[in-house]
């Protein structure tokens, strides 16, 4: 019987720790007034539906002989924090092997380099999504990689001015064939 009672004290004090104690002062308790504070974390956004293809959304990427093809990618930017946190996004279309992935060099055979000027971000509407576009032109000599084992890849990151989130999606890019010459050939 005094082992039971003995467990029963113990465990009645280690659920009253478990637990925060909420005391009221008799004084204050018909005030009226109540006072208190919560603190929201920064949430960082995320991407989702990331997707490479060519502005009329069409798939695989087809270059166009001596100008080029403008290429997007696009996604679904989530922040918890709200749909106005997000601030603004950037991205890059690679080729998948180029040297330092999204942070490649600008090059028009296989980087291109997208900055915030260039992604357009959905209005805000009160949820916690907003749909970004970022458009590159593509010059008609990138390479190409339909008969290769590698892609192009598709890279977005966005802000809410404190956290980034990131998405990505692969695509080919078509093999063109075509010439461009600086003058006329002479067939004689």
């Amino acid at each position: 019987k005094r082992a039971a009672i003995i467990w029963f004290a113990f465990f009645a004090f280690a659920l009253s720790a478990a637990f925060d104690t909420v005391h009221i002062n008799p004084a204050s308790a018909d005030s009226g007034t109540v006072t208190s504070s919560v603190t929201i974390s920064n949430s960082a956004p995320t991407l989702s539906g990331v997707l490479l293809q060519e502005s009329n959304n069409t798939i695989p990427i087809i270059l166009v002989e001596t100008t080029t093809q403008a290429t997007i990618v696009k996604g679904l930017i989530t922040d918890t924090n709200g749909d106005a946190n997000i601030t603004s996004a950037t991205a890059t279309i690679y080729r998948t092997s180029v040297a330092g992935a999204e942070a490649c060099t600008a090059n028009n055979a296989n980087c291109y380099i997208i900055t915030s000027g260039n992604c357009t971000l959905e209005a805000t509407d009160g949820n916690n999504d907003r749909n970004v576009t970022c458009t590159a032109n593509l010059q008609y000599f990138a390479d190409r990689t339909d008969d290769d084992t590698e892609t192009w890849t598709g890279f977005i990151s966005a802000t809410d001015g404190t956290a980034y989130g990131t998405g990505t999606d692969t695509e080919e890019v078509n093999t063109l064939q075509a010439l461009n010459t600086a003058a006329s050939i002479s067939y004689g």
